[in-house]
C-alpha cells in the first residue's frame, strides 16, 4: 500500500529524523535530548504537554531553534491536562487518564462521552504547547494509541486547527530477521515480544493509510524503533543504519537520564535511556549515518 504523501521530486534523497519521544516527562530526560541535539544525531523531539517537566522542556526548546519540537500526544498512563471531571468517559475522578492502550480501548467502546473527550484532552494537550510559544512541526502519541480510528481522527483534525503538516507513521514493517541482527541474547524474549505487538498493530495500517491519505497530512516513508525499543545498543544501531532506505526515514529514541525523579514515575524504560542518550552521541553512529549518506533533518524543513 502506497503511503500518503511524504515525498516530492526530492524523494530518493537519503532523510533521517532521529526523534526523542517524552521530551518533558523529568528534567533528566529534558537534559539528555538537550545533549543529544548539542553533541549528537537527535534533530527532532516530541513535547508531552502533561509532562512534570513540561515547563522545564518548553525554555530548553525555546533556547533551542535548531530542534523540531512536535507534540507528544498521551492518553494513558499520566494526568490529563483538562480539568478533573472534564472528561466523561476517558480520565477518573482526579484526572488520571487509562493506565494502558488496552483500557483506553475498553473506555472507547463502554463510553459514549470517551470519543469526544479524546478530542476534548488532546486539544488541551496542544494548546498548552502553543501556548508555551512552540509550533509543533509534527503529531505523534504515547504508545503510537493514534493507530486507534477514533484517535486518529481527532489527532488528524487537531493537526489541521494547528496548521501541523505532519504526523507519525508508527507501522514498523521491517522483518524479524533483520532486526534481530545485533539484539542481545538476554533481549531476544523481549524483542519477539515487541514486534509480535507491532505485528498486531499493522492489523489497524489500511485504516490509518487510507483516512491520513484524504486529509492531506504527510508521514514519513519509514519508521524504525518500535520492536527494539528499550534494547538499543550500538550494533542494533548501527545494522539500523544499514537498513536505512531512501527516502524519509523517522528513527525513534528515549534518551533520558536514570535519576531518582525518573524511577519515581515508574516507567519500565530507566537506565536504557542513558544507553541511549550515550548512542545517540557516540562518534560512531556520526560516522556511520554520514557514510550512509543520511541528512538529518526535523519535520519543520521537510518542505517537499
Amino acid at each position: 500500500m502506497k503511503n500518503p504523501p511524504c515525498s516530492g521530486p526530492n524523494s530518493r534523497k537519503r532523510r533521517l529524523i532521529v526523534n526523542a519521544d517524552d521530551f518533558g516527562f523529568t528534567r533528566g530526560v529534558n537534559r539528555a535530548v538537550e545533549r543529544c541535539f548539542t553533541r549528537g544525531t537527535v534533530r527532532s523531539a516530541s513535547l508531552m504537554a502533561g509532562g512534570s517537566a513540561f515547563e522545564d522542556a518548553a525554555r530548553l526548546a525555546r533556547s533551542l531553534p535548531g530542534l523540531g519540537v512536535g507534540a507528544h500526544l498521551v492518553l494513558t498512563g499520566l494526568r490529563a491536562v483538562s480539568e478533573p471531571g472534564s472528561l466523561p468517559g476517558l480520565a477518573d475522578s482526579r484526572g488520571f487518564l487509562p493506565p494502558s492502550p488496552g483500557a483506553l480501548i475498553e473506555r472507547l467502546l463502554r463510553f459514549p462521552d470517551a470519543r469526544a473527550s479524546v478530542f476534548r484532552e488532546l486539544n488541551a494537550q496542544l494548546s498548552r504547547i502553543v501556548d508555551a510559544g512552540i509550533r509543533p512541526t509534527h503529531l505523534d502519541s504515547h504508545k503510537h494509541v493514534h493507530i486507534l480510528p477514533p484517535v486518529l481522527r481527532s489527532v488528524t483534525d487537531l493537526a489541521r486547527k494547528y496548521s501541523v503538516r505532519w504526523i507519525r507513521n508508527p507501522f514498523e514493517v521491517e522483518n524479524a530477521g533483520s532486526l534481530l541482527r545485533g539484539v542481545a541474547p538476554s533481549h531476544r524474549k523481549a524483542f519477539w515480544k515487541q514486534h509480535v505487538k507491532s505485528l498486531v498493530a499493522r492489523v489497524f495500517r489500511p485504516g490509518f493509510m487510507g483516512h491520513v491519505g484524504t486529509t492531506g497530512l504527510r508521514l514519513p516513508d519509514r519508521f524504525h524503533g518500535v520492536s527494539l525499543t528499550g534494547l538499543w545498543n550500538e550494533d542494533a544501531a548501527l545494522h539500523t543504519v544499514k537498513r536505512l532506505s531512501p527516502g524519509l526515514n523517522e528513527w525513534m529514541f528515549h534518551p533520558g537520564v536514570a535519576d531518582e525523579e525518573l524511577h519515581r514515575t515508574g516507567t519500565r524504560l530507566t537506565t536504557q535511556r542513558e544507553v541511549e542518550m550515550n548512542l545517540l552521541c557516540s562518534s560512531r553512529l556520526k560516522e556511520a549515518l554520514e557514510q550512509a549518506g543520511m541528512e538529518l533533518t526535523h519535520f519543520g524543513e521537510v518542505k517537499d
